[in-house]
């Protein structure tokens, strides 16, 4: 008699060690989500049985693979140990702030800081620090902008991995409605899919 393997399904206890997984500071994209973990999670999805999957997978799936989409920054950048030790060196050379006052203080009295070209640089206004701040923040909504964007490299990922033949999971419709709903802009090759989807 040929025994059956009992169906593989995602259960609340899953959903939590997975979300524990992929958002640990101590993971590869730290808070964000790689495309590695991505293609983990569209395959888990797919090789599950969607209908008896915990009631929590479709939302964690979709949410942790749109990070991936619209928010990539890979893993964060650690320093390596030479590194690290130049930094700590860097920090335990720095004057504290009396000697760096007083340091000033003689500069200024030998005439070693130019008064005119500093007063110059003196933002008594806070012009030039409001301006700064502004082009600070446009080149965040920027940068924001163009990360939520869904281009063609990323549409096609995404359909080679949630748009095969058959249906989509409850998974795979949230996160096409997630997109949909927060992306500014998103390629065309994805309409079939948001077809398919309902959306």
């Amino acid at each position: 008699m040929a025994r059956t393997a009992p169906p593989a399904i995602i259960t609340p206890s899953d959903v939590e060690l997975i979300r524990k997984v992929i958002y640990a500071p101590g993971s590869p994209g730290g808070f964000t989500v790689t495309r590695g973990e991505a293609e983990l999670l569209t395959t888990l999805d797919r090789a599950t049985d969607a209908e008896d999957n915990a009631a929590t997978w479709p939302d964690l799936f979709a949410k942790a693979v749109a990070n991936a989409l619209m928010f990539p920054r890979g893993a964060p950048i650690v320093p390596d140990a030479t590194e690290a030790l130049r930094r700590e060196r860097w920090l335990e050379e720095r004057k504290g702030i009396g000697e760096l006052l007083l340091g000033v203080g003689q500069a200024l009295f030998r005439g070693d800081v130019p008064l005119r070209e500093a007063a110059r640089d003196v933002d008594v206004t806070g012009a030039n620090r409001a301006r700064a701040a502004r082009e600070e923040d446009d080149a965040i909504f920027n940068d924001a902008m163009a990360r939520e964007a869904i281009d063609r490299e990323e549409a096609c990922w995404l359909i080679g991995k949630i748009g095969g033949a058959g249906g989509l999971t409850k998974g795979a419709v949230q996160l096409l409605r997630f997109i949909k709903n927060n992306s500014p802009s998103i390629d065309p090759a994805l309409e079939p899919l948001f077809h398919k989807a309902g959306i």
